[in-house]
């Protein structure tokens, strides 16, 4: 291989790596700043359970604590553990049980259980409840726009 092809394939790897960074690192970013925004804005959906900031879990509960100068009500773990297992076992396995996942969402008083929940699930799964619920049901389904319309339905947070 002569220099001036070494030179020319370098330069090609190098550019290449840049802007896989360049891509990478704004879409990260991107993401970062929607859920920021979402979060800042106390807003809890932009339109289906994809945007939901409660799934954002210790993020969402962090913000909220520093914006309000009440206590919040959370969930004791062990209601914690129930409704995270109890979402996992629906989801889990072969078919996934529609019913007892809108059911526990429903037995969630607001977007601070969620997100408790929501958090507890990637701690103990290493993936995302919302992802894994996406994995396993479409979007655009009518259990999925229930379910949004469940989450949607709650207040953001309680306090003492």
């Amino acid at each position: 291989m002569t220099r001036k092809n070494k030179i020319i394939l370098s330069s090609t790897v190098l550019i290449s790596g840049i802007g896989y960074f360049a891509v990478s690192h704004i879409m990260k970013n991107s993401l970062y700043k929607k859920v920021l925004n979402n979060i800042n804005n106390n807003v809890s959906s932009y339109g289906d359970v994809r945007d939901i900031s409660y799934f954002d879990g210790n993020a969402y509960i962090s913000h909220v604590k520093n914006n309000t100068s009440k206590q919040i009500i959370k969930l004791k773990d062990a209601y914690v553990t129930q409704f995270r297992k109890g979402l996992h076992d629906a989801i889990s396995g072969w078919g996934t049980d529609e019913d007892k996942i809108k059911s526990i969402f429903r037995q969630l008083k607001d977007g601070v259980q969620i997100a408790q929940v929501s958090q507890s699930y990637y701690d103990n799964y290493g993936k995302t409840l919302l992802q894994d619920m996406l994995d396993d049901m479409n979007p655009d389904s009518d259990d999925m726009k229930e379910i949004n319309s469940i989450i949607q339905s709650k207040p953001k947070f309680r306090t003492l």
